[in-house]
């Protein structure tokens, strides 16, 4: 694997700062997919920015009659949430049972969006809560 350098920004545009400076710079959140590629050569990334050591986008919070759920939590978070899991018990339930617990403990919803897999964790868990919900 090709070594990289990595940064650790403490907000979004230093984060910005570092991924303009450097062309072959990659953020990275949870990183299972990313991590994965670049094992594989198949991405040769000069830097990794890492966006979790940007505090607070790790944060699920029940609001009013909704729920906000930062960029960088995790699936295993999200599944054992306690408002997620009284409210939303459907997507907790799904979001627990994707891929498995290492996957889970590092993977990110907004990495998951962002995975170009056609098979990335996130479509799965789409289809759980379709599954889980006409099951109901």
């Amino acid at each position: 694997m090709k070594s990289f350098r990595n940064v650790n920004p403490k907000s979004f545009q230093e984060a910005a700062r570092s991924l303009a400076a450097d062309p072959k710079a990659m953020a990275v959140g949870g990183g299972s997919d990313l991590l994965q590629l670049v094992k594989e050569q198949i991405l040769k990334p000069d830097t990794l920015v890492n966006l979790k050591a940007i505090s607070g986008q790790d944060k699920i919070e029940a609001r009013g009659s909704g729920l906000t759920i930062g960029a960088l939590a995790t699936l295993d978070a999200i599944s054992h949430h306690a408002d997620v899991r009284q409210k939303y018990a459907v997507l907790a339930e799904a979001a627990g049972q994707v891929a498995t617990p290492q996957i889970r403990n590092a993977g990110t919803i907004a990495g998951n969006v962002r995975s170009e897999e056609h098979t990335s964790e996130l479509q799965s868990l789409r289809h759980l809560v379709c599954r889980l919900l006409l099951e109901k």
